[in-house]
Order: structure tokens, then C-alpha cells, then sequence
């Protein structure tokens, strides 16, 4: 993935520099999320994987998070 799409999906979402950002994705969306993933720790960005089995897990891993991005 392009370092320029991460970027414009951030963007539009309002992170900011500095901003840690959580991916959520279920077994389906997995592939793209992982790729979001690495290019954004590629350009210093804090990111991490909560990949979901269910659903019921995502409220308790976005109350800690400034900018989450969900795939699904």
C-alpha cells in the first residue's frame, strides 16, 4: 500500500501528528487492514492490529484510541 493512502485515509479521518491510531478488522478485512498497518509504522506512525473474531471486543479497544480506522 502506498504511503500516500495511508496518509489521505488519515487525513480525512483528522488525525494529527503525534496521534497513536488503532486498526479494527474482522477475519474478512484482515488483508487490508494489515497493509494499512504496516505502512503506517513505515512512515513513524504508532499504529496497531486488533483484529476480531466478534464485534463485542471494539468498544473496549476504542476508548483508549485518538483515531481508529474500522474495516468490515
Amino acid at each position: 500500500m502506498k504511503s500516500s493512502t495511508v496518509q489521505r485515509i488519515l487525513k480525512c479521518l483528522g488525525h494529527r501528528p503525534g496521534e497513536g491510531v488503532l486498526l479494527v478488522a474482522d477475519p474478512s478485512s484482515e488483508p487490508f487492514a494489515r497493509a494499512c498497518l504496516q505502512q503506517a509504522l513505515a512512515d513513524g506512525i504508532e499504529a496497531s492490529l486488533l483484529s476480531i473474531p466478534a464485534r463485542a471486543a471494539v468498544a473496549e479497544a476504542l476508548k483508549g484510541a485518538a483515531c481508529a480506522v474500522l474495516f468490515g
